[in-house]
C-alpha cells in the first residue's frame, strides 16, 4: 500500500511517531548539525501531550538522569 499524505499524518498522530518514521532510510532527510535525532523527536512528541506540570517533572527527571550519566563518567 502507498499511503497518501493525510494517511501518513493520521498514522503519525495516532501512533505517536514522527512522519519520517514511515520512510525508509534512503528517503529520510539527512540529519544536519543541530537537528534532532529520531529519539529526541519522539521524546518531544510525548512531552507535547503532557500538561505543564508534568512537563516540568519530565525536565527534572531528564536533568537528573543527565547528571547521573555525567557522574558515572568521572
Amino acid at each position: 500500500m502507498e499511503p497518501n499524505a493525510s494517511t501518513l499524518l493520521l498514522l503519525s498522530y495516532h501512533l505517536n511517531k514522527p512522519i519520517v518514521y514511515f520512510f525508509p532510510d534512503p528517503f529520510k532527510p539527512e540529519i544536519e548539525n543541530g537537528e534532532l535525532s529520531e529519539l529526541e523527536k519522539e521524546i518531544l512528541l510525548y512531552a507535547k501531550n503532557l500538561d505543564i506540570n508534568d512537563q516540568i517533572k519530565v525536565i527534572a527527571q531528564l536533568r537528573a538522569l543527565s547528571e547521573l550519566d555525567e557522574d558515572s563518567k568521572e
